[in-house]
């Protein structure tokens, strides 16, 4: 049997897609660090569970000018992807032009209102670029330094903060920089913001109260995962263990710090569901 001509289009929209995203993540992977990789994976993700019921329903019937806008960003985006090194801005927006450019491929722009989802969730990759731009890393740090000094004593080490020093007997650490945790709290409003769409809780204003609420929230335990990372840091450095000087780098490291980033956003999910399922439980 040959196929109806939205089959065809719906067909040929999917593999466009598949193909777009893979892309980005491929090109993301080769000139970016692994925070940016991990974010661009995130945003994707939380745009594809977005649509992910719509997909089997889904029949592409864009306009005439959509479609010629949608070759234009999508090949844009295809150019400006090509560079051998993109700045930071740069990167963080090529997935939401791709994003516009798919969607005006899927329906016109009058019937956006159901389709808005998934732009949000990669809008969210921007405005990860401007926290990290606005927010004070200094006073994070010496946030994250009084934290990790209080997690410290509660467990009976000896520890003294002084400014964004965590001092130990027999060693020391200065949280500054990226160890202040900026870009995992970040992370950590995205993950907010993208589980707020794919798993809101409740509908209207209140389905937007409920996602600043998260995303403000998120953040908590961005600053607890990071502050065990500096706590562990300095302990490791004021001891003696023979293979300590690996273990500090590792942890000290991109790929390290993605660990407690995980143990974030786990905590944060398990929280999250929590309150759904206590949410849901209310009566309406």
């Amino acid at each position: 049997m040959g196929w109806v001509a939205s089959d065809r289009r719906r067909w040929c929209w999917r593999l466009t897609a598949t193909l777009v995203v893979l892309g980005s993540m491929g090109r993301v992977w080769q000139t970016q660090s692994a925070e940016t990789v991990v974010m661009v994976a995130l945003v994707w993700g939380g745009a594809l569970c977005c649509v992910e019921d719509r997909l089997p329903t889904l029949r592409p019937k864009p306009s005439g000018a959509g479609f010629a806008l949608a070759v234009v960003l999508l090949l844009l985006a295809q150019w400006r992807q090509e560079g051998i090194v993109q700045p930071l801005y740069v990167a963080q927006l090529l997935p939401l032009m791709q994003g516009l450019g798919l969607l005006l491929l899927a329906v016109p722009i009058n019937r956006w209102s159901q389709w808005l989802d998934p732009l949000l969730a990669l809008a969210l990759l921007p405005l990860s670029v401007i926290l990290v731009a606005v927010l004070p890393m200094e006073g994070l740090s010496r946030l994250t330094s009084h934290v990790s000094g209080v997690l410290l004593l509660s467990v009976g080490v000896d520890a003294v903060v002084v400014g964004e020093k965590l001092i130990l007997p027999g060693g020391a650490v200065a949280v500054d920089g990226p160890c202040s945790g900026i870009y995992m709290l970040a992370q950590l409003v995205v993950v907010g913001g993208i589980f707020s769409l794919v798993f809101p809780l409740g509908g209207g204003r209140r389905r937007w109260l409920a996602m600043g609420v998260a995303m403000g929230l998120a953040p908590v335990f961005a600053v607890l995962a990071n502050a065990v990372r500096i706590a562990l840091l300095a302990v490791m450095n004021a001891s003696s263990w023979p293979q300590k000087q690996w273990w500090f780098a590792f942890f000290h490291g991109g790929e390290g710090g993605l660990v407690f980033s995980l143990l974030a956003v786990t905590a944060f999910a398990a929280a999250y569901f929590r309150v759904q399922d206590h949410w849901l439980k209310l009566p309406r």
